[in-house]
C-alpha cells in the first residue's frame, strides 16, 4: 500500500511541474505563482514576450506584493522582454499607479 501512495505522489508531482529549454524542471504549470517563483530567465522571457505590452504591466504591478527575489527576477524578463518588442524597458516602473 505504501509503494502505491508513493508512486501516485511521484506521479502527482511530476505531472505538477514544467521542462525548461535547458531540460531542468521548473515546479507548478507555466504561469502559476509557483513556476513564476522557480522558472529560469529564458522561460520568464519567453513567457512575457509571448504577452501584450498592457499585460506585461500589469503583471508589474502583480509583482509589488510578492518576495524580492520574485520580483527582481519577474522584473527582469519583463524589462527584456518590453526591449525585444522595442518598447521602453522602464515604461511599466513609469506608468502612474
Amino acid at each position: 500500500m505504501k509503494k502505491v501512495i508513493a508512486a501516485v505522489f511521484l506521479g502527482l508531482l511530476l505531472n505538477g511541474c514544467t521542462t525548461n529549454s535547458d531540460g531542468t524542471f521548473s515546479a507548478g504549470v507555466e504561469g502559476s505563482k509557483v513556476w513564476h517563483a522557480t522558472a529560469g530567465h529564458q522561460e520568464l522571457t519567453r513567457y512575457y514576450l509571448k504577452s501584450g505590452v498592457d499585460e506585461i504591466c500589469y503583471h508589474w504591478e502583480l509583482f509589488d506584493d510578492y518576495d524580492q527575489n520574485s520580483r527582481v527576477r519577474n522584473r527582469n524578463a519583463m524589462k527584456e522582454a518590453l526591449t525585444i518588442k522595442k518598447v521602453d524597458p522602464l515604461m511599466c516602473m513609469k506608468l502612474p499607479n
